[in-house]
């Protein structure tokens, strides 16, 4: 029985690379939404951290300016991609989407897409724009900094 974990209260057998994927899985979602969706770090995410999130990434655009009009693009992109996402994620529909809510959003997507262009489009630009912030060569490649100790 190679991989597979007996379970001391019931007896019965269980896969134990399932569990560690859907923990894995689980803590994938938490960092993303603990360092990417909730902008202010209070534990939940609304339409105030999707506008911080908006001008973090225009500041990072401008390289530290301040262009009205580019910041303005950014706050009404970020504000539709709330729009979109709280509607589906949203499931009690308080203005907040919590953990939990995002938890199984995310859960009740992994069935229905299978690559990048399945995924909703308003997730889709969330990922683009975060992907570009790190993206300084714009060559759809990410190098991370050198950890040479000298």
């Amino acid at each position: 029985m190679s991989g597979a974990v007996r379970n001391r209260t019931t007896g019965t057998a269980s896969n134990e690379s399932h569990g560690l994927m859907a923990d894995y899985s689980r803590y994938k979602s938490l960092w993303f939404y603990k360092n990417v969706l909730d902008a202010d770090g209070d534990g939940y995410t609304n339409e105030d951290d999707f506008i911080r999130l908006a001008l973090k990434h225009a500041v990072f655009f401008c390289k530290g300016g301040y262009f009205k009009d580019i910041y303005d693009t950014y706050v009404h992109s970020f504000q539709k991609i709330w729009a979109a996402l709280a509607q589906e994620a949203d499931t009690n529909q308080d203005g907040v989407i919590t953990f939990h809510e995002w938890y199984a959003y995310i859960n009740s997507l992994r069935s229905q897409v299978r690559s990048y262009e399945d995924l909703p489009e308003h997730l889709r630009e969330l990922i683009e724009h975060h992907f570009n912030d790190y993206d300084s060569n714009r060559k759809l490649i990410y190098f991370a900094p050198s950890r040479n100790k000298h």
